[in-house]
């Protein structure tokens, strides 16, 4: 599956493909349109039924292989849970943070302890 966002002024629409060349064909539509000055206006219409009316010139576009950006954002989450665990192991074993930590103590009022007597 693969994404085209057309950039439009403020706004930006996504068009989906379910294959790579279709996505292509469509940039590569794009690319002559912002090269012509007479072109007055381009339809784009998806694999899934949109239709894009661009009657101004785009300022850009996205092609995404949406397959290989799932991967990125689970990568990328990856990273971010390393980061954080590695983190949490620094600060256990940073002398201030655990100082500070002990100094604290427990708060006053512990949702775990403030129960009523005997539950």
């Amino acid at each position: 599956m693969h994404a085209v966002t057309v950039f439009l002024g403020t706004g930006a629409w996504a068009l989906l493909f379910k294959d790579e060349d279709r996505a292509k064909t469509i940039v590569s539509q794009l690319r002559d349109y912002i090269s012509l000055l007479n072109v007055q206006n381009v339809e784009i219409i998806d694999d899934f039924g949109q239709a894009l009316m661009v009657a101004t010139k785009p300022h850009g576009w996205l092609h995404e292989d949406l397959e290989l950006s799932k991967l990125a954002r689970v990568e990328f989450a990856l990273h971010q849970q390393r980061t954080q665990v590695l983190a949490q192991k620094m600060a256990s074993s940073d002398s201030t943070l655990r100082q500070a930590h002990m100094m604290n103590g427990p708060a006053i009022i512990d949702p775990v302890r403030s129960g009523r007597p005997g539950f």
